[in-house]
């Protein structure tokens, strides 16, 4: 099992500069596929640039044309608030629904301790539903999984993902066995 992390055009350009390209990574992926490896992929951390939505609809869409992930794991921008992601990504790179919404939100309470986003529960959401629609209507089979995100977030899509407490996917390690005929 082979997994790359994937981030779309301006993410990978101005956020995440001197790495391979999403298109890069997802050739070498089907070289690894054709190898006989099984494929999964990581939208981690899906950062909320300007044309986020047209730039995760291409690179599905690419992922899609060339390879059959087993899974793909959705990863929201975390572990900061909301001065520090606009510091370290800056305010003008940002979507600016996203940024409003960042800006209007308070504390989301259903994160513990540190463990926070910047992006309010309903735009995770909403980033949250785009690309699993755009998955979904691509490759029925890869399961998706939701990373790092609340159980609240998970009540909410878990349905949609056919996931949930008693039974759950991810690509954290090992003991994530592939879809099984695989």
């Amino acid at each position: 099992v082979i997994c790359w992390s994937l981030s779309p055009r301006t993410q990978a350009a101005v956020i995440e500069p001197r790495t391979a390209s999403a298109r890069e990574r997802v050739e070498a992926a089907a070289k690894c596929q054709r190898a006989g490896y099984i494929v999964r992929y990581r939208f981690s951390p899906i950062i909320p640039v300007q044309g986020w939505r047209d730039e995760y609809a291409e690179l599905i869409a690419h992922l899609f044309e060339v390879t059959t992930p087993d899974v793909i794991s959705l990863c929201p921008l975390g572990w900061m608030d909301v001065a520090a992601a606009e510091s370290c990504l800056g305010a003008e790179v940002l979507d600016p629904q996203a940024l409003a919404a960042m800006r209007g939100a308070g504390r989301d309470e259903d994160w513990p301790g540190s463990h926070s986003s910047p992006l309010p529960f309903d735009y995770r959401q909403e980033m949250l539903e785009f690309l699993i629609d755009e998955i979904q209507r691509h490759g029925t089979e890869t399961r998706i999984s939701i990373c790092l995100d609340t159980p609240r977030m998970w009540r909410a899509l878990g349905e949609r993902v056919g996931q949930g407490p008693a039974r759950y996917f991810c690509n954290c390690g090992g003991h994530c066995a592939p879809r099984a005929g695989v």
